[in-house]
């Protein structure tokens, strides 16, 4: 059996890169890792981590469907989510999100004192936090 030493990335189809790039930065501090295509396919990593969220233009053709251009629907995806390093940091993260122009869908506990919401980025994707 392979092993696996987790999950890699994710490729989002957004309507305004540059905005999608901001957003991600600003919201989750994620750096930029690379480009493609004139800019319109961004790489942003978390940093000190080894994984990827890949934003591109929604014209530009898809890796697997090359003919999906379809933004912020999450194709029968849930969510996708971020770890926070201290769970009482969620107030924080939360303001973050929203002043770079996230929503926040709702707030829970996962568990008994380990709290969690969800937020939808600007394109509407849904994330836990």
């Amino acid at each position: 059996m392979p092993t696996y030493t987790g999950l890699r990335h994710v490729h989002l189809k957004v309507a305004d890169v540059d905005r999608s790039v901001r957003f991600y930065r600003q919201a989750f501090g994620l750096q930029l890792a690379g480009a493609k295509h004139d800019g319109r396919m961004i790489f942003l990593s978390t940093p000190g981590g080894c994984d990827l969220v890949t934003v591109s233009d929604a014209d530009l053709g898809g890796d697997v469907d090359r003919s999906s251009r379809k933004v912020g629907d999450n194709g029968g995806i849930d969510h996708i989510g971020f770890s926070l390093a201290d769970q009482n940091d969620l107030d924080a993260a939360i303001e973050k999100v929203l002043e770079a122009g996230g929503e926040l869908i709702r707030r829970f506990e996962l568990a008994p004192g380990l709290p969690s919401a969800f937020i939808r980025d600007v394109d509407g994707y849904a994330i836990q936090i």
